[in-house]
């Protein structure tokens, strides 16, 4: 089933007469090979993934998403570097933040906990002081170029290790929320960071359409900030401008994977690398930055776009009820710290008595250890309001509604909220941040847009989505790679069962084992509501030797057997100074990950499997295009003037086999221990002499270990 649109391709300038004559479009001239290895510490990054479980107990989306964001902070730049005077205004905002929770006023004089609720929960009046207090933030230039970007730079490259993969992830991010927290409230002290409770609109029929994405919460899904409550983002600082690509498909959290992660008694039980998969906090909250995609979709910028801190707010949330419960039983929740020194799979970053890498090291500003994030004293400082229940009647927010079905809330969507004749498309009373002069465009993560008559498409209408995205401005940039998809079709569609030929018996060549067997790779919960005849397959590459993504989409057609497919993906244009090297990987639209293929040489009938890791070279035979509409075209043939045209496949170098029985694709890997691709990562490890806390006395004890507590709601 070929993914081709006349209208557009002639809007590109490709006539049709290249249909007609058959032409062969190789514009460049390239190799694209299969790595024998995965970099090393690539493989160690899978390696640990599949210790947590195979492809039967988790997604292989979300694990390849997880493993890949490991692998890519050391690409990104180092943390923000803070003048003297801006690191004493710092230190001395976060000081003067714990300072009415720490004086010598009786306990009734103690300044009360800040309550963060669930976004849809808030007043109007409340969502628009936040999003006030966030657009002051972006224009305030107390700290370089504002306070917000500032602020957004601490979840780069070392601090996303010192953040991510061990156990110190929510502790560390509950620092971060509180020190964003602080930052808001100089400009209005009312403002509390909402959460966003994401499984409320993973149960809809839509969750892209969620009133989340109206004008009145946090802008449009797709693009830049044109429009909603940050749409002058982009004119004061063009450099860390956030986009969105929503998912369709992708898993939020769920009420059944907040409930394992619950049942678990010990941290160990719920963080990387102990942890199983499906009660893995880290690892679970990767599928609402895979949903929200674009800048949400790099750990190295996700920071940049607003609602990163909803969405950590809501992983905060689930961690505090479920050191609740640890509370109840008994466990110490303040040194639950699943440390071991002896553990090679543990970041040695996220060593408790470390630096959280808030501040310079062994400045008199070195504030946070990771230790500290797990402090009782939280228990005093914030609460949080409960989830919406339909035990309220969900009464509390008019964007929410009870599903009787499951007798749970989830969002209303944005077209329901209209027609109810409630406004989401302006906001009463917010206040635009101001412009800035305009700053010159420097990106060094490059992002690859997707030709937007794919982007997103809605496989139930096939109408092309807005192509309102942010343009690459590198044009010369990226080369595109003809790719084969063949899916089997899915287990779980129920629709059209007189094409399955599942159940079927071999009778000689007819019947195929390979097509007829039942995979079993996990899938998102709820998946099956979403599936329609046309299926979506999601392809996408990282840079292995550089800074880049790119994603597209093929369709598929799950009402056969078997179906195939034709589409292409973009990777950074190889040069011949150095190759381009690429990790590649395909998803259907519940996760389940695909089987791929290469060839090895270029008249090789069939492709073999490898681990997904290509070699792109300027060297011959050609087997790239320098567009889109050429890669497309150029594996098609037409013998004769008014032949019918067909797919050689010798010109396509990579094949996707969708048929979800393997259990795991990434390893194991036998790669000698040097490893050619690897980029040399920041220094993230410095032994500290001395420590401070927060009022700049020495010594090793923080303020937060005063082990202080108080009931969180």
């Amino acid at each position: 089933m070929m993914v081709f649109r006349k209208l557009y391709l002639k809007a590109e300038g490709v006539g049709l007469s290249l249909w007609i004559l058959g032409l062969h479009l190789w514009t460049a001239s390239a190799l694209v090979e299969p790595l024998t290895y995965l970099p090393h510490d690539l493989q160690s990054y899978f390696n640990t993934c599949h210790g947590c479980g195979d492809l039967t107990e988790q997604t292989g989306e979300l694990a390849f998403w997880h493993v890949m964001q490991a692998y890519v902070t050391k690409f990104a730049e180092t943390n923000p570097s803070l003048s003297e005077s801006e690191l004493s205004y710092f230190h001395e905002t976060i000081a003067q933040s714990f300072a009415p929770y720490h004086s010598n006023r009786s306990k009734r004089q103690v300044a009360a906990p800040r309550v963060r609720k669930e976004i849809r929960a808030m007043t109007d009046a409340e969502r628009v002081r936040y999003f006030n207090a966030l657009n002051q933030l972006k224009t305030n230039t107390s700290l370089s170029p504002n306070v917000y970007d500032a602020l957004a730079a601490f979840h780069q490259g070392a601090n996303v290790q010192r953040a991510h993969f061990g156990p110190a992830f929510p502790g560390w991010h509950r620092l971060y929320l509180w020190i964003l927290e602080t930052f808001l409230r100089q400009q209005d002290p009312q403002v509390t960071i909402p959460y966003w409770a994401s499984h409320l609109d993973g149960e809809m029929t839509t969750p892209t359409s969620s009133v989340l994405f109206s004008n009145a919460f946090f802008g449009p899904g797709f693009g830049t900030p044109d429009t909603g409550p940050f749409n002058s983002w982009r004119q004061i600082n063009p450099n860390t401008v956030f986009t969105r690509n929503l998912a369709e498909g992708t898993q939020l959290f769920t009420v059944a994977g907040i409930d394992a992660i619950l049942r678990r008694s010990r941290n160990r039980d719920i963080l990387v690398p102990t942890a199983q998969a499906d009660s893995d906090l880290e690892r679970l909250h990767g599928g609402g930055h895979v949903f929200i995609g674009g800048t949400m979709n790099n750990l190295n910028t996700a920071a940049r776009d607003p609602i990163f801190f909803s969405h950590h707010a809501f992983v905060d949330q689930i961690w505090e009820r479920f050191r609740l419960n640890q509370r109840a039983a008994g466990i110490p929740t303040a040194t639950d710290y699943p440390w071991d020194p002896n553990d090679p799979r543990i970041p040695a970053s996220h060593n408790p008595n470390l630096t959280a890498g808030f501040t310079t090291v062994g400045s008199p500003f070195d504030s946070f250890r990771q230790i500290d994030g797990f402090s009782d004293d939280f228990f005093q400082l914030v609460q949080y309001e409960q989830v919406p229940s339909c035990a309220t009647g969900c009464a509390v927010s008019r964007y929410l509604r009870c599903n009787t079905a499951t007798n749970r809330c989830v969002s209303r969507s944005t077209s329901e909220v209209r027609a109810a004749g409630i406004n989401v498309d302006t906001l009463q009373g917010l206040i635009p941040a101001g412009r800035k002069k305009r700053q010159a465009v420097q990106r060094n993560y490059e992002v690859c847009d997707r030709n937007w008559f794919l982007h997103d498409v809605n496989v139930n209408t096939m109408s092309p989505a807005s192509p309102d995205v942010l343009r690459n401005i590198y044009t010369n940039s990226w080369s595109y790679i003809p790719v084969k998809v063949v899916t089997k079709r899915p287990t779980n569609y129920i629709d059209f069962p007189k094409f399955s030929a599942y159940g079927s018996h071999s009778n000689g060549d007819n019947m195929k084992p390979e097509l007829t067997k039942v995979g079993t790779q996990k899938s998102y919960e709820y998946c099956e509501d979403h599936m329609d005849a046309p299926g979506k397959i999601r392809i996408v590459a990282y840079g292995l030797n550089h800074d880049a993504f790119s994603e597209e989409y093929v369709i598929s057609d799950n009402r056969l057997a078997v179906s195939e497919s034709i589409g292409v993906i973009a990777i950074r244009t190889p040069t011949p100074a150095g190759s381009s090297d690429v990790m590649v990987a395909a998803f259907d639209s519940c996760g389940r990950v695909c089987r791929p293929y290469c060839k090895t040489e270029p008249d090789t009938k069939h492709n073999n499997f490898f681990y997904g890791a290509l070699r792109v070279s300027t060297e011959s035979p050609s087997m790239y295009s320098a567009s889109y509409s050429d890669a497309l075209l150029s594996v098609w043939e037409i013998p004769s003037d008014g032949a019918c045209p067909s797919v050689n496949n010798n010109l396509v170098p990579l094949t996707f086999f969708c048929e979800y029985t393997d259990h795991w694709i990434w390893g194991p890997n036998t790669s000698p221990t040097i490893d050619v691709t690897e980029v040399k990562r920041p220094k993230v490890l410095i032994i500290r002499k001395k420590t401070y806390n927060l009022y700049g006395n020495s010594g090793v004890v923080s303020p937060l270990d005063q082990n202080r507590l108080s009931r969180v709601g």
